[in-house]
């Protein structure tokens, strides 16, 4: 049994067996820390061929150009920059990692941010370019050759529950910032209160409420953090949490990727049809589906 990548210990318990989900994959628990994860990690997996092309899907960029979501994202990213500038008033270099087609490095350049993105896809680079006339580089966080202490600030939007070495990948975030530079980062949350229920209920019902858990454990996220478990990832990679905050994916776009993502599912249309609810009662109980930290470096590593 391998030990967990974020403490010393060889508690991996099996959380959900491969045999339940549609794509045969574990998912997996640390017994000491609570870091939750698939074991779909394995060199040359299906779903690192997946992520490489992720962008080359028409459907996948009908979603993200679509002016409606672009207009959603732009009014979220310029809430996080506000919040960012708590940290770093005067602004400064930022690198957005993951960045896609670019709609997050159009409204920082906008605000006075000197803007560069970095993708593992080409398709997604080339829009990014071509909309936006931005500076965006194609390669892995771990493997670009940057200089170090170049960046005030570093976003990943959506990434990290995506890179199968965390810790490292978080080093080289480190070496990247200045000394004092702030990392901000949205991924699902592990606690949310949508995962619970799937979970509970394929407790109490078994099979016939296993359907659900393919939608709160998809199989190209590498690991699923709660809060504590960030909060252990960035103090190993040198980090300071210093805001936290929970959000919920709008409606209309998590309609929109279960649709493309799970086409073939016809209890989808079940799913799309309890997210208000669901999403209702996350805020209500303040267990949202994603989480977004805030983090400063104050060590080297």
């Amino acid at each position: 049994m391998e030990n967990c990548v974020l403490c010393p210990v060889s508690k991996i318990e099996v959380m959900i067996p491969a045999s339940v989900l549609p794509d045969r994959v574990n998912v997996l628990r640390c017994a000491n820390c609570g870091l939750v994860y698939l074991d779909s990690r394995g060199s040359g997996s299906r779903t690192d061929a997946e992520e490489a092309v992720y962008w080359d899907k028409d459907e996948q960029k009908e979603i993200y150009l679509d002016d409606s979501v672009k207009e959603l994202f732009a009014t979220e990213f310029k809430r996080h920059l506000e919040a960012l500038r708590c940290f770093l008033p005067n602004k400064g270099k930022l690198l957005d990692v993951g960045c896609g087609v670019g709609h997050f490095l159009d409204v920082a350049q906008k605000q006075g941010w000197k803007a560069e993105g970095l993708d593992i896809s080409d398709a997604a680079s080339k829009i990014a370019r071509e909309t936006y006339g931005l500076d965006v580089h194609v390669g892995t966080l771990d493997g670009i050759q940057f200089q170090h202490a170049n960046y005030d600030a570093m976003t990943l939007w959506d990434v990290i529950e995506h890179i199968k070495q965390p810790v490292e990948n978080m080093a080289a975030a480190n070496r990247l910032l200045r000394k004092g530079g702030i990392l901000v980062m949205k991924t699902p949350n592990e606690r949310s209160f949508f995962k619970s229920v799937a979970r509970g209920l394929y407790r109490v019902f078994g099979q016939r409420a296993v359907f659900l858990l393919k939608y709160v454990y998809y199989v190209p996220h590498y690991f699923s953090y709660s809060r504590k478990t960030m909060e252990m990832l960035l103090i190993r990679a040198g980090f300071e949490m210093v805001r936290y905050e929970e959000d919920t994916t709008p409606r209309d776009f998590a309609a929109g990727k279960i649709n493309i993502h799970y086409k073939k599912d016809p209890k989808r249309n079940f799913v799309i049809m309890v997210l208000p609810v669901m999403s209702f009662l996350s805020k209500l109980f303040r267990r949202e589906n994603k989480m977004i930290v805030y983090a400063r470096k104050v060590r080297e590593v």
